[in-house]
C-alpha cells in the first residue's frame, strides 16, 4: 500500500494539519519506518485526495501538513455503480468487498435470502467488510470507500424500484450481450443484484421484477458467487465506467 494512508474527515483541521488514525500510526512507523519531512498522501474515503509531509512522528501518534489538494474523487468512475450481494457461504463475503472495491463499486447492501447457506449476521461482520473496504481503496489509489450497509432481507431491498438502472442475475433472464449496445444508463447509476450459491429463490425475482430489476444472465455456465459478482461489476465498468477508457 506504500506511503498512502486513510484519514478522517473529521481529523483534516482547518489549519492543512491531519491527525493520522492510530491504525495507520502503527503500519507507517513499524513497517515504512516513517520520519518528519517524509513525503505522504492522504484521502479521506469521500473524494478528497492529498499530497501532504509528515510533521510529527511518535509513539501511537503522527501529524501531516496538506501541501497540495487533488482532484476531487481522483481515481473514481463516473459509474455509479451499488451492488446487492447475498451473503455466500464462510468468508468468501471478504472477497466480494475486497475485489469489488477494487473495480469501482459505490455501495455494497449485504441480504439474506431463501437460499442463503450463511444467514448469520452480527455488527462486528460488517465492521469488518468496512475496514476490508477501506484497505482496498487504499491499495488501488481510489478516493472513495464503498458504503457498506448493515444486512438486510433481499425481498424487502429487491422491492424498492432502483433509482436508475437495476439488473438482478437470473439463467432465465436476457443474455448479457443484448446489453452491450445499451447507451449509458439514466443518471449514470446502476443496481446490480447478485444472488446465493443456490441463486435466487422465484419469489425474490418476481419481488424485483415487479420493482423494476431486468433479469440478466451470464450464460450456460455455473459462476461462483464470487466471480460472477466480480466478473459483471468489471463487464460494468467496461460498458458504461472507466476500464479501458484513456484519461
Amino acid at each position: 500500500m506504500g506511503k498512502r494512508f486513510l484519514v478522517s474527515p473529521r481529523n483534516i483541521l482547518p489549519d492543512g494539519r491531519v491527525v493520522l488514525p492510530v491504525s495507520e500510526v502503527r503500519h507507517l512507523t513499524t513497517v515504512l519506518r516513517m520520519r518528519p519531512g517524509d513525503e505522504v498522501e492522504l484521502f479521506d474515503g469521500a473524494g478528497r485526495t492529498f499530497r501532504a509531509h509528515l510533521e510529527t512522528v511518535g509513539t501511537g501518534s503522527a501529524t501531516a501538513k496538506i501541501d497540495e489538494e487533488y482532484p476531487r474523487c481522483r481515481g473514481e468512475s463516473p459509474l455509479d455503480i451499488e451492488l446487492i450481494q447475498a451473503i455466500p457461504s464462510g468468508n468468501q463475503m471478504d472477497g466480494i468487498v475486497r475485489k469489488t472495491t477494487e473495480i469501482g463499486v459505490d455501495r455494497i447492501r449485504p441480504v439474506t435470502s431463501l437460499r442463503c447457506q450463511m444467514i448469520r449476521s452480527t455488527a462486528s461482520r460488517v465492521r469488518r467488510w468496512q475496514r476490508i473496504a477501506g484497505e482496498a481503496a487504499k491499495q488501488c489509489r481510489r478516493s472513495v470507500v464503498p458504503e457498506i450497509y448493515q444486512m438486510e432481507d433481499a425481498r424487502e431491498v429487491l422491492a424498492r424500484p432502483p433509482s436508475s438502472v437495476g439488473w438482478i442475475l437470473d439463467p432465465g433472464g436476457s443474455p448479457l450481450g443484448e446489453l452491450v449496445g445499451l447507451r449509458f444508463p439514466p443518471a449514470g447509476r446502476i443496481s446490480l443484484a447478485v444472488g446465493p450459491e443456490g441463486g435466487w429463490d422465484p419469489g425474490e425475482i418476481a419481488v424485483g421484477r415487479e420493482a423494476g430489476f431486468k433479469p440478466v444472465s451470464l450464460g450456460d455456465r455455473v459462476l461462483r458467487v464470487e466471480t460472477a459478482s466480480v466478473l459483471m461489476i468489471g463487464l460494468l465498468q467496461f460498458l458504461f465506467g472507466d476500464l479501458g477508457k484513456s484519461r
